[in-house]
């Protein structure tokens, strides 16, 4: 990644695609968002041996409603690993950013604890940006998650840590903030956007499922799924929604 304070040298990175900057949605009506952005804390250098799944399933329901599932599996594959900073159990504080004003309805899998030696008030400076994020920061306590406003988007941040040599799994079921006008008497287009934090590797896969009577001009199907072992940086799926 690269950053330039010459305006027209930075819009040429991002256009490039090294600009590392976070998606800007339009001002769609169907428009769906999902990254995970991972953070590795004082696990030694356990990221290396990390394998990482992300799928996500999403059901538009008859009231227009859209609901996703989303599972992040990490598997520790460092166990037989001689050096100690490969085989230490793998501490990562996830962030999982969606379109804003998500409502969290579940999750399960996740550490649940608070992280106080993440803010920057506990390490005597402060960087502006970071305050400004923090101080939308609440604490959800029924899912034991602290929730955030970041780049126009909603965030849902906690621990998963995974031993070396086994497998953790979190799940997490949220609903997007509007609604599909299915009694509209054309086709609509809606689109899904994935992004991938810089660097790191993931299997990602996708599927949505139409309500009934309806179904996806791409699959001619009502449901439309897509699977990669190595996402592209920004992904973006626009599809059309078709009533039968």
């Amino acid at each position: 990644m690269a950053y330039s304070t010459d305006r027209v040298l930075q819009s040429y990175l991002e256009d490039f695609g090294a600009g590392g900057e976070i998606y800007a949605q339009p001002d769609m009506l169907l428009n769906d968002y999902f990254a995970l952005v991972n953070s590795n804390i004082a696990s030694g250098k356990t990221d290396a041996f990390i394998a990482e799944t992300i799928v996500i399933q999403s059901v538009i329901n008859l009231d227009g409603a859209v609901r996703n599932h989303a599972t992040i599996t990490r598997t520790h594959n460092g166990k037989d690993q001689k050096d100690w900073w490969y085989n230490k159990q793998n501490k990562n504080y996830f962030q999982l950013f969606t379109p804003l004003g998500t409502t969290l309805i579940a999750i399960d899998g996740h550490d649940g604890r608070t992280h106080p030696e993440l803010r920057t008030n506990t390490l005597g400076t402060r960087d502006e940006d970071l305050v400004a994020i923090e101080d939308t920061a609440v604490w959800l306590p029924q899912f034991r998650v602290e929730q955030s406003l970041q780049f126009g988007k909603t965030v849902f941040a906690n621990y998963l840590t995974t031993p070396p040599g086994e497998t953790r799994s979190l799940t997490f079921d949220y609903e997007l903030p509007k609604k599909i006008p299915l009694d509209a008497e054309r086709e609509l287009n809606y689109r899904f956007i994935f992004e991938r934090q810089s660097g790191s590797t993931a299997t990602f896969s996708y599927r949505i499922t139409a309500p009934q009577g309806f179904f996806w001009q791409e699959s001619d199907s009502p449901e439309f799924a897509f699977v990669t072992s190595n996402p592209d940086r920004r992904m973006i799926l626009d599809l059309t929604l078709l009533q039968r």
